[in-house]
């Protein structure tokens, strides 16, 4: 492979993970199983973009974090000895949180961010931040590259091969990751367990599901009396209502 071919796949493959570090790193994973990139170049081009955008974080903090701490709204509720004290904690536990966060999920952004915004050592961050992209990346990509043959011969049973069958790997990957690292830690099992109740008790169910019925009716009601406004004459209250409502008993036969 030619170095400016090898060059487009570590950028592409580093791209990727500014969206989704997950399906990525599935997805590399499942084109070194086929032989369709080296081992070496899948890992290290995940690494590369895990890697940048973890200190891309961190430079944000630090960017926007003197001027978001100057908000009267963020004084008011977070006292300056807090902010020290979390510094301090910060400095002494520094490779606990950050190789915690990168291994636990929903963790990585406010910690990295924090740790830019309380302007923590950058030296250090880099140092860690380095070490936890060095164990997760072959982690996940090595993974799929060695157990991803039996999902993916299931989804090619169903939806053929190709890329459509190494999206599908990737997706599933990604969220079969998540839902390891969810239920590795007590509040991850809590809000699986929340998130999953959901489907049978109905009063969280999103409220569009609840009018999605109703459009066909309100449809039929539009195209009967001629008249978009038909639907406000249900409330009084709302403007145009009043108007709608004599409208729509005119165009009725009586």
């Amino acid at each position: 492979m030619t170095f400016a071919a090898s060059t487009s796949i570590v950028l592409v493959l580093a791209a990727g993970t500014l969206v989704s570090e997950d399906v990525t790193c599935v997805a590399a994973g499942e084109l070194i199983r086929r032989g369709s990139v080296g081992p070496l170049l899948g890992m290290f081009g995940c690494f590369v973009g895990i890697y940048v955008g973890d200190l891309g974080l961190w430079a944000l903090g630090r960017l926007v974090g003197p001027r978001i701490l100057k908000w009267s709204w963020i004084g008011r509720r977070v006292e300056p000895h807090r902010i020290d004290r979390f510094t301090s904690w910060f400095e002494r536990y520094a490779p606990v949180a950050v190789l915690a966060a990168r291994f636990m999920p929903g963790m990585r952004l406010p910690v990295y961010l924090g740790a830019g915004l309380l302007h923590g050592n950058a030296r250090r961050f880099a140092f860690w931040t380095f070490i936890a992209a060095a164990v997760w990346t072959p982690l996940i990509v090595l993974l799929t590259a060695v157990a991803g043959n039996r999902l993916l011969t299931h989804f090619e049973h169903y939806v053929g091969g190709g890329w459509i069958a190494l999206g599908a790997v990737a997706v599933v990957g990604a969220l079969s990751i998540r839902a390891c690292a969810s239920i590795a830690t007590p509040i991850g099992r809590a809000k699986l367990i929340a998130k999953v109740s959901r489907i049978w008790r109905w009063e969280f169910w999103p409220m569009w599901l609840f009018y999605l019925p109703l459009l066909p009716w309100i449809a039929w009601l539009w195209l009967r009396h001629r008249s978009f406004l038909t639907i406000t004459a249900a409330n009084p209250g709302i403007p145009w209502a009043a108007l709608s409502a004599r409208a729509s008993s005119k165009s009725c036969p009586h």
